[in-house]
Order: C-alpha cells, then structure tokens, then sequence
C-alpha cells in the first residue's frame, strides 16, 4: 500500500512539541544571560563580578594544551589559542554556553622539553607540506583547467 504523507494528530505529538519547546526557551535564556555576561565582560567588568552579578558559578580550568585538555570543551578549545590574555569569548556546546576568559598564557620553553618541542617542530613542518602541496594542486587545477574526457578514459581503464 501507498500511504500519503500526512500531518500527525497533535494529540500524538503535543507532549514532544511542549518538551522541545521549553528545551527550546531554556537555551535562549541561556545564550542571553550568557550574552549579557560576555557584554559585561566587554564593558571593563570583571568575570567575578560579571558572574555574581548573574548569579553564575566561575570555574578556573587546567591549564589548557593544543591536546586534549580535561576540563576545557573542544568547542572551547577550538577559540581559546585564538585569545589573548584577558580577552573573553563566548561559545556554545551541546549543552549549554561557555563564557571563557583566559587569565594565564604560558609560552613553553622549547629547552625544557627537547623531545616534545622536536615532535611538535616536525608535525608542523609535516603539516606545512601537505598545506603547500594542497595549494599548489589547487592553483594549478585552476590555473590549467582540466577538463576529463570520459571516453578516452574509459578506453584506457576498460578496453574494448
């Protein structure tokens, strides 16, 4: 059988359409105190202050890597080395919105740890090369603009 497509009775669906849109409410209340928390911050205030006054928990992380850091969301982390000290962002993760304010940025001593600053030097030479051969590649396809004729290729793959 053919059964076309049709509205639910929202009888069936009204108690699922009341929880998303409460869910719905809570997370725009939510980025909007987290909003005026971080315009508080842009206005000279401090996250303390700003905090008490919202009446939100301040909570110092671990100091945060490039890595994986305890503590510190990947949506967090993805923003935070793009910061400068004092400087404060906001994010959003699936449960909720972030309000972050790096207080201390340690620039590492490469003599502290030569092992690790040598793994770190050749990942981003590693990384470099594969970024500069992926713009050449680009550019030249561009460039060039290669046009792929079907038969021909199909000759050589698949002869007759």
């Amino acid at each position: 059988d053919i059964i076309p497509p049709a509205v639910k009775p929202f009888d069936e669906v009204q108690q699922q359409v009341t929880s998303d849109w409460n869910a719905d409410q809570q997370r725009h209340a939510a980025e909007s105190e987290a909003a005026k928390l971080l315009s508080a911050l842009k206005g000279g205030q401090s996250l303390a202050d700003a905090a008490a006054v919202a009446g939100v928990p301040v909570r110092r992380t671990p100091l945060a890597t490039r890595g994986v850091s305890e503590g510190t969301p990947p949506e967090l982390a993805r923003v935070l080395f793009g910061l400068k000290q004092g400087e404060s962002t906001m994010v959003e993760t699936p449960d909720s919105f972030i309000v972050a304010v790096p207080v201390q940025i340690e620039v590492p001593d490469p003599k502290a740890d030569p092992g690790g600053y040598a793994q770190l030097q050749e990942a981003v030479s590693r990384s470099i090369g594969s970024d500069l051969a992926a713009v050449l590649t680009e550019a030249v396809r561009e460039r060039a603009n290669p046009k792929i004729n079907q038969e021909n290729l199909d000759s050589i793959v698949q002869p007759q």
